[in-house]
């Protein structure tokens, strides 16, 4: 019965051994976890700050382009009330 109590022993201590490392294991892992995702986290607020400023920058384009088509309008109109003087 000896052996079979020292055989259990064995097992006993491989199978915590083997928790120890799966636990270790497990830990590494939720490390890695909170890292991705607080890089996450920056890269959205990126985004977003990214997406503010492209819109930020479509509406100053949108107004730049029609001051732009104004002063086109002008110059042709001037250009032909010159040439009918």
């Amino acid at each position: 019965m000896s052996g079979a109590g020292a055989a259990l022993r064995g097992q006993r201590r491989a199978l915590r051994e083997g928790l120890s490392e799966l636990r270790a294991r497990r830990d590494e892992l939720s490390g890695r976890i909170r890292a991705e995702e607080a890089e996450r986290g920056r890269l959205q607020a990126r985004m977003a700050a990214l997406a503010r400023r492209l819109a930020d920058t479509s509406e100053s384009l949108a107004g730049l382009r029609a001051a732009r088509a104004h002063i086109d309008r002008t110059i042709a109109e001037t250009e032909a009330a010159c040439g009918q003087v």
